[in-house]
């Protein structure tokens, strides 16, 4: 996560500002060029993820900007609350999970649905919170699938 707060990540569009030569475009949603931005938050197929999630979670907006969306949590996502922290897990895990398809279908030409993943970020969010006396409560009144 901390790469991807410093916008490190070696994306597209930073491997091409170091002279490699690489297809610009996105392998998530095959359209647009590939950037910190786009893969996570404006790339269709992300979008969508966060969507799920946000309904999933009980947040009723649009996924925004990357910075924007940094800046929304830094504003309303303070304290330990189990809501808070549900948050947290949901936009940690989507980054994991968006990075993480992003690189399998490059490298090992494997593709799963936004579907399939968002499914994958509430199982992770369960399993962490169902360790977790804090969140257990609020674990049991969210659905198990978005």
């Amino acid at each position: 996560m901390y790469l991807a707060l410093q916008e490190s990540l070696c994306t597209k569009d930073r491997l091409r500002k170091w002279g490699m030569q690489v297809d610009p475009e996105c392998p998530l949603c095959e359209h647009e060029m590939e950037s910190h931005n786009h893969i996570f938050f404006t790339c269709s197929f992300s979008e969508d993820i966060w969507r799920r999630l946000l309904k999933w979670m009980n947040i009723n907006r649009e996924p925004k900007r990357w910075d924007e969306e940094i800046k929304w949590a830094i504003e309303q996502m303070k304290g330990n609350g189990a809501k808070i922290m549900v948050y947290r897990l949901g936009m940690t895990g989507a980054v994991y999970h968006i990075w993480m398809e992003r690189n399998r279908r490059i490298f090992q030409k494997i593709k799963r649905s936004s579907d399939a993943i968002t499914k994958q970020i509430v199982r992770d969010i369960h399993c962490i919170g169902d360790r977790h006396g804090t969140l257990r409560n609020s674990m049991q009144k969210l659905n198990y699938y978005p």
